[in-house]
């Protein structure tokens, strides 16, 4: 038996179960799966839902219902944020580091420039050694 019926115009009129498995068979195609919503958005989408429908409610209510509400969400958002970005680090410096990485931070103004000084000095002699090799050279 023909389940398909040719109508005017060249248009085909599947019978109602050869429709189902065509549509089946069609949102089934690999492009579909991938074009749906993930978990993180399907969720977002419900919240929101709740929330219109919760504020819809609330729209019969006095204005300080919808404040209330409005104020509940805020506090709700800012709950999941921290809890998301990980526990509050409070850290309180007492003094600052001595000895770290780069040494003493406190100098004085005459440790600042016989610093400045060693390193003028050390970066003249390196360019007269660097001259010097080169003089040779040729």
């Amino acid at each position: 038996m023909n389940l398909l019926h040719a109508v005017p115009g060249g248009v085909l009129d599947p019978d109602r179960a050869t429709a189902r498995r065509w549509a089946v068979a069609e949102l089934s195609d690999r492009a579909y799966v991938q074009a749906q919503p993930g978990l993180a958005e399907r969720a977002i989408r419900r919240v929101l839902e709740e929330l219109q429908q919760l504020v819809d409610r609330a729209g019969g209510a006095s204005t300080g219902t919808g404040l209330v509400i409005g104020i509940a969400v805020v506090v709700v958002v800012v709950v999941l944020a921290l809890l998301l970005a990980g526990p509050l680090r409070r850290r309180v410096r007492t003094s600052a580091p001595v000895g770290g990485v780069f040494g003493s931070l406190v100098r004085t103004s005459a440790e600042h420039r016989s610093a400045a000084e060693r390193s003028a000095s050390a970066r003249k002699g390196a360019a007269t050694r660097k001259r010097n090799a080169a003089n040779r050279a040729h």
